[in-house]
């Protein structure tokens, strides 16, 4: 079990700090950092409840079966990152950002075309929904007495 986790956090482990920091837009980078630390500390917790379980050989008695339940989880979390999670190779966090406000799919983020704010290169069928994502200012008038 040392092993197994020297191996990790030696390797893979990391990858998912660089992920939470990049991928996130530029508004909610702080927020979805935040919130991934919560949710990564709360499946800590329940992991490692189930994990004693099921090792234990006075409780559930799994032994080296543990493996397969771990098999399934990290084919769910596999699946979920090949169709949901973008490629960042390349692109600034103002291409990330352009990127998410023209709802660009995941899976195209590579081979899209940035010009000017707008990507080019996604088929969509509302193009009105995109024309201004920018927040209209809001001009008022203040009486000062």
């Amino acid at each position: 079990m040392v092993l197994i986790n020297l191996f990790e956090h030696f390797s893979i482990g990391p990858v998912c700090y660089t992920i939470a920091a990049e991928v996130p837009s530029s508004r909610l980078r702080a927020r979805s950092i935040a919130m991934g630390r919560v949710v990564f500390q709360v499946n800590a917790i329940i992991g490692d409840q189930l994990n004693s379980r099921m090792v234990n050989p006075t409780a559930w008695n799994w032994g080296a079966k543990v493996g397969f339940f771990h098999l399934g989880t990290n084919i769910l979390c596999f699946i979920w990152a090949f169709f949901r999670l973008p490629e960042t190779g390349g692109l600034s966090f103002s291409d990330l950002d352009i990127l998410f406000a023209n709802k660009v799919s995941a899976r195209r983020f590579k081979d899209t075309v940035i010009h000017d704010e707008v990507a080019e290169g996604e088929n969509r069928d509302h193009e009105e929904d995109f024309a201004d994502d920018k927040p209209k200012e809001e001009h008022r008038e203040v009486a000062v007495k």
